[in-house]
């Protein structure tokens, strides 16, 4: 391989690190478009971060409340089951005992 065959070679993997750099670059600009920005108008990375910590705590009360609302409407539809059942039974079974005691 001849001195310009090399410096050929060499030129072409410089040109193939070149592009591969400006692809990196390009994906690296796309990534930052999806974080706010602070006030020198760079990424807020801690930011975003925070934002995201302060979301899952919101959501894990959200869960939280919606869990104690469906065991109290459960609790409360059983008493209710229960009423009515108690209420069929005294009026079925006690009732017209009470009635045969007259």
């Amino acid at each position: 391989m001849t001195e310009s065959d090399k410096l050929v070679d060499i030129y072409a993997e410089l040109k193939d690190i070149h592009a591969r750099i400006d692809r990196l670059v390009r994906e690296i600009e796309d990534i930052e478009t999806a974080f706010p920005k602070d006030d020198e108008s760079h990424p807020d990375y801690a930011g975003h971060r925070s934002y995201h910590r302060v979301q899952m705590k919101k959501d894990e009360q959200n869960d939280e409340s919606i869990a104690a609302l469906k065991r109290n409407i459960l609790t409360w539809a059983a008493i209710g089951i229960l009423t009515v059942v108690a209420s069929t039974v005294v009026q079925v079974f006690v009732g017209p005992l009470l009635m045969n005691l007259k």
